[in-house]
């Protein structure tokens, strides 16, 4: 099944993304938070001063001449802003800077630390001042609100004072020209002008000075909270990502949906002293929970084949050391016991394993058998099944009773052309004979994806069994499988799960009651029979 295929994931799936990888998401949120907290209290102090300046709109000479004003219809934001803009110039800071007593300060540093805003419901400018140093925040905010009402009074009475500077030379010319009757009118209406510029005074006047400055930097406890919500996203999205890149197989559910096929049993990671030795969990532990996931195996493949004649069961999978010459050998082991006529034949002529685990080593395979070399009774080994229980009784000769017996027939020499060979019409007859001879034909073939070995043999058998194991299985590879499987007619029994974990899974709580009396009876290798 394609990714783009693939189900919604549910809460539950969410979950255990974030528990895979919660060491990311913990890293982050500790990170972050800490390097924000360090950076802020590495930084100096910041402090902000204000100051408020209250404006209004009016010319008191067109008022008395009974001239129309027209600042009173213009737009009040629009007049905001221009003030604004008249008190943020280099100028302007520059007188700031004289009247605070910095002389050698810069304006443009000042115009940078300086904001000057506008309330927008009322005539109100605020004047905000940030320093490092407290008192001079407070210091430059009161300057500033100073400046800017002493700038605006200059414009606001700029028109009389020129149109009074203008009289008074003319009446400087008249008196030299001897007229002084005309002078004295003149002076007059300069007297006048000089009354209209001190009513007239300033629109915009100090409403509230600056009495402190509050420090506004560093905040360690808010750049903390910042860093930890950034670290909380930034460790949520590096899990999300890391788990996309990641094509590693988890769960049996996603097995499971990708290849369309049921879950038969997990079997759990032998011991690694009989991975070493090579030996058969249900030879060695038949009592323990590892082989109770076999016999797990044994019923849900009978149920699986109810409605089919499941004679011939060809096990495969994917890639090599996945499992499945181990999986198939103790079925087969468990079949056996359970009274039935087994034959385990080892198909995989690329790397086989069967005469290791079952002592055949020199024993003559099936290779021999189809060049002639060997009769099928004599390629044939029988192994004994001994009984698992403590009360079973024994023979004469002090040996457990015999339940069951399986015919094991290793692969034998290994061919030049392992896939010219599984094609042979020679080795088809000894598959049908085995049919005819055997409850069940139990065959080991080689994985799918690396020859077509397995493919061409899956003509011959009756179902197929796929042997996955997570640890190794990546989804593009489990993609080409499921490919392969859906191009190959032969039905399909299933999936098991291998190298699963012991803990918990079905089986553990029936093992606890079933080993505590039996713990310590093993058994030793496989015996031949004669």
């Amino acid at each position: 099944m394609p990714d783009n295929l693939r189900p919604e994931l549910s809460v539950r799936d969410y979950a255990r993304l974030l528990l895979r990888r919660k060491w990311i998401v913990l890293a982050a949120v500790v990170v972050l938070p800490a390097v924000a907290v360090t950076l802020a209290k590495r930084q100096p102090a910041v402090y902000r001063s204000t100051a408020t300046v209250a404006t209004k709109e009016g010319n008191l000479a067109a008022t008395v001449s009974g001239i129309q004003d027209n600042s009173y219809y213009a737009d009040p934001n629009r007049l905001a802003q221009t003030q604004i803009q008249l008190a943020q110039t280099p100028a302007v800071a520059a007188r700031v800077l004289k009247r605070a007593g910095i002389p050698n300060g810069d304006p443009n540093a000042l115009l940078g630390s300086t904001q000057i805003s506008a309330d927008p419901n009322a005539d109100i400018l605020f004047f905000t001042v940030k320093d490092h140093d407290r008192n001079r925040a407070k210091l430059l905010a009161n300057a500033y609100a100073k400046q800017y009402t002493i700038l605006r009074a200059e414009l606001d009475t700029q028109s009389l004072r020129q149109a009074r500077s203008d009289i008074l030379k003319r009446v400087d010319e008249l008196n030299a020209q001897g007229q002084g009757g005309y002078a004295s009118s003149l002076h007059a209406k300069a007297d006048q002008l000089q009354t209209l510029q001190e009513l007239q005074g300033s629109n915009a006047v100090i409403a509230h000075l600056a009495d402190g400055a509050s420090q506004i930097a560093p905040r360690p406890k808010r750049d903390g909270l910042i860093g930890l919500a950034l670290g909380l996203i930034l460790g949520l999205g590096l899990a999300f990502l890391r788990d996309a890149l990641d094509t590693r197989v988890r769960a049996a559910e996603d097995v499971a949906t990708r290849l369309g096929l049921p879950l038969l049993a997990r079997i759990p990671e032998p011991p690694r002293k009989l991975q070493r030795a090579e030996e058969l969990v249900l030879f060695k532990e038949p009592t323990s929970v590892r082989s109770e996931a076999f016999r797990m195996l044994r019923t849900n493949m009978e149920f699986a084949g109810l409605d089919r004649d499941m004679r011939s069961i060809m096990i495969t999978s994917a890639l090599e050391r996945e499992g499945k010459s181990t999986t198939i050998s103790n079925l087969a082991v468990v079949a056996a016991r359970a009274g039935r006529r087994v034959v385990l034949v080892d198909l995989d002529l690329r790397r086989p394993r069967l005469d290791k685990f079952f002592k055949l080593e020199g024993q003559p395979g099936l290779t021999n058998v189809v060049l002639g070399h060997a009769t099928l009774e004599e390629a044939t080994a029988r192994v004994a099944i001994t009984g698992d229980s403590p009360d079973a009784p024994a023979e004469g000769n002090g040996h457990a009773r015999v339940e069951g017996v399986l015919d094991v027939i290793p692969s034998g020499p290994i061919p030049p052309d392992p896939g010219e060979f599984v094609a042979t019409t020679s080795l088809a007859r000894i598959l049908e004979t085995l049919t005819e001879r055997y409850d069940l034909v139990l065959i080991d073939a080689p994985p799918v994806l690396h020859v077509g070995d397995a493919l061409t043999l899956a003509t011959k058998v009756s179902a197929l069994l796929v042997v996955t194991r997570l640890p190794v299985m990546r989804r593009p590879i489990l993609n080409e499988l499921s490919r392969v499987l859906d191009t190959c007619p032969t039905p399909k029994l299933g999936f098991v799960l291998s190298g699963a974990h012991t803990d918990g899974g079905y089986g553990q709580g029936y093992y606890y009651y079933y080993s505590s009396e039996r713990r310590g009876r093993g058994r030793s290798a496989p015996e031949r029979v004669t």
